[in-house]
């Protein structure tokens, strides 16, 4: 019969403690009754306990046991010869409730990292990751905001990324998904949990959580179509997202049963410039009558330019803006709003990764979260009634 080692134990353990029933929090059988199942010394037994301590997949607490804190990423993993993978009731003692809640705190608490770029400090990066901050808080968790990109907003070399990874280990990691398209490959090498999030349809890298805004233009066309606008444009930021916001507005158009086509696009998000944009449309033998603006950074300008051009949203002009809740709007008027709701947004995240660092019940998966409809003045046409578009065959 083959000796049972150190080596063994441990991915005998990992291998159960990422199974059902495993959850964060439980409580491991004595050391003693670990001991006698591997057929092994005490001091054996320790060593194996200690390796996976320093992985922080277990934690000690003095005079109460050793407690599961995370799940290993053992699944797939080779098992060496003579290794065997012992039932959830063999590893685990019997449930029970905790002693205290700062027991189970500290037990459970994990350190996470959410790696992003810096160098654009936005008021709308700003209010995200204080929701990503306050959702860490609430669930009694750690998390550090990590910087993907220099002040020039050039990205980190890989090898710096590895040496930042090595010098500050974590639990787990929330990933920007311009981020996640760089140098995912480093992050998957840690072994360690992630989820990319920021990313819009379709998926790129898995687990993630999507944000929808092609589908907030597919549900914001057909609201000003109905209300008899026909001429209706769409206005975007010039981004990474330009291809699938022309091809949901496209899809949209064409399904309401307009033929008009009016994309405009601004290669920075400042009022000078979308104000110019518009502006310059506006006065154009095709101006449009209605538009989705699907960057809030871009609606400042655009009220500056239905000003200029003596155009009032809501009545003789419709607007549908996508916006970030908690962010100040353009005053005097109720803009009408595809919502994204960051708390929501943090949340979701927060709680697909935590889900499945922390029970073997819960899988990775993708999620899209939607924008909320939160209808105002400026998506109507209150200064005449309108002929409907004619509806598709």
């Amino acid at each position: 019969m083959a000796r049972i080692t150190r080596q063994m134990i441990v991915e005998s353990l990992s291998q159960a403690l990422s199974r059902p029933p495993a959850k964060a929090g439980r409580r491991l059988r004595s050391g003693h009754e670990l001991a006698e199942l591997f057929g092994v010394s005490s001091p054996t037994l320790r060593l194996a306990l200690a390796v996976l301590e320093e992985q922080g997949v277990l934690a000690q607490q003095q005079g109460s046991g050793t407690y599961l804190r995370c799940l290993p990423p053992a699944n797939g993993r080779h098992l060496s010869k003579g290794a065997k993978i012992p039932t959830g009731d063999q590893v685990f003692a019997p449930e029970e409730a905790p002693k205290n809640g700062a027991a189970v705190d500290q037990r459970t608490r994990l350190k996470l990292q959410l790696w992003t770029h810096l160098h654009l400090y936005t008021p709308s990066l700003q209010l995200q990751l204080k929701s990503f901050a306050e959702a860490a808080a609430a669930s009694g968790h750690d998390l550090t905001v990590v910087g993907a990109t220099t002040a020039e907003g050039v990205y980190l070399s890989p090898g710096q990324i590895v040496a930042k990874l090595k010098h500050d280990p974590c639990d787990g990691y929330l990933l920007n998904v311009s981020v996640a398209d760089q140098v995912l490959a480093l992050f998957e090498a840690t072994e360690k949990p992630f989820i990319v999030f920021g990313a819009t349809p379709p998926v790129r890298h898995e687990p993630a959580v999507l944000s929808d805004d092609v589908e907030a233009i597919q549900r914001a066309i057909p609201l000003l179509a109905r209300e008899g606008y026909r001429r209706i444009a769409l206005f975007s930021y010039a981004g990474a997202k330009l291809n699938a916001h022309l091809f949901a507005y496209a899809t949209a158009m064409r399904e309401s049963g307009l033929d008009y086509r009016c994309h405009l696009t601004a290669d920075v998000v400042t009022p000078d410039e979308s104000r110019r944009v518009l502006l310059l449309q506006l006065r154009g033998a095709e101006a449009p009558d209605a538009i989705y603006v699907s960057d809030d950074n871009l609606l400042p300008g655009v009220a500056l330019a239905l000003r200029d051009a003596n155009l009032t949203p809501g009545r003789d002009f419709g607007v549908i803006t996508m916006a970030v809740k908690g962010l100040p709007m353009p005053a005097g008027v109720a803009w009408s709003q595809m919502q994204f709701r960051p708390r929501w947004y943090a949340q979701c995240v927060l709680d697909n990764v935590l889900g499945f660092m922390q029970s073997s019940d819960h899988e990775p998966f993708c999620q899209a979260l939607y924008h909320h409809w939160a209808p105002g003045d400026t998506h109507r046409c209150q200064a005449r009634v309108r002929a409907k578009p004619p509806r598709t065959q």
